[in-house]
């Protein structure tokens, strides 16, 4: 009977270790394809590591990898895919926006105004915060703010929009392993767009405050009632009108090592 059982647990433990194998070949045979295709720089690490990527596609810097997400029993963790969006560029106001599970993270900063969007697609489920209710208000016009809904709600991600007035940065984690090249052109390709959508315009960037040091990001609005600190939305001609092609990232299983590499090879 022993006997038995240890013979199940063994082949259920080999089982999942081949899955796990296959599918981490996959997943760096994708992305070894999309980093040559878009001159990434690109690390498959060990035999067992996940592989890791940045570089430039459309103009914006990317960085793929993998990281561990806690279960919500809070028993164990799994393994996710990350990808990081960088504008290039900051925003005039800082704050951050979120879905559920980001809210650990969102209380550990220093901002302490939360913001709830009137918009049909806001969920209570997100986070909203900044230190200038109304700066940040008055940023998200009708279109990012549709954008940033669209974003929130894609299936089967976490995500959160991190920015001030140096940097601005859009993360997304899913299960999904984005093990076919060809899907993660497209998912990229929309996030571009929406990227597009949510960066300042030249107008805008000119009102961005220089720092001159760090206590500058401590700005906070009065009561919103008052009209100190008020900003309006400069709008330039908007680069991304096409709004066909949106797609959710689905959900896949996958068990990977989030391992990120020390070192990172140009791919050729």
């Amino acid at each position: 009977m022993w006997i038995l059982i240890w013979l199940i647990i063994t082949i259920f433990i080999l089982s999942v270790s081949l899955w796990s194998f296959l599918i981490l070949r996959q997943q760096k045979m994708a992305w070894k394809k999309f980093a040559v295709k878009h001159k990434f720089t690109y690390a498959a690490g060990k035999m067992m590591d996940s592989p890791y990527m940045t570089g430039r596609f459309d103009g914006y810097t990317m960085n793929f990898y993998t990281d561990t997400q806690g279960t919500e029993d809070m028993r164990g963790f799994r393994y996710v895919t990350v990808v990081e969006l960088e504008l290039g560029a900051g925003i005039p106001v800082k704050g951050v926006v979120g879905t559920e599970k980001t809210k650990e993270f969102v209380n550990s900063l220093t901002l302490t105004k939360d913001v709830i969007f009137e918009h049909d697609k806001w969920s209570a489920d997100y986070i909203a915060r900044t230190q200038n209710k109304k700066k940040f208000k008055a940023y998200f016009t009708k279109k990012r703010l549709d954008t940033l809904m669209g974003l929130l709600g894609m299936k089967g991600t976490t995500v959160m929009f991190f920015f001030d007035e140096i940097d601005a940065v859009l993360r997304i984690e899913t299960s999904d392993p984005l093990r076919d090249a060809e899907k993660t052109e497209r998912i990229m390709s929309r996030l571009v767009r929406d990227i597009k959508v949510l960066s300042p315009t030249s107008a805008e960037k000119e009102l961005i405050p220089k720092r001159k040091n760090s206590d500058d990001d401590d700005e906070e609005d009065d009561d919103d009632d008052d009209d100190e600190g008020d900003y309006a939305p400069v709008v330039d001609a908007d680069p991304s009108d096409d709004e066909d092609g949106k797609q959710d990232v689905e959900p896949e299983p996958v068990i990977t090592a989030p391992l990120k590499p020390k070192k990172s090879t140009k791919a050729k």
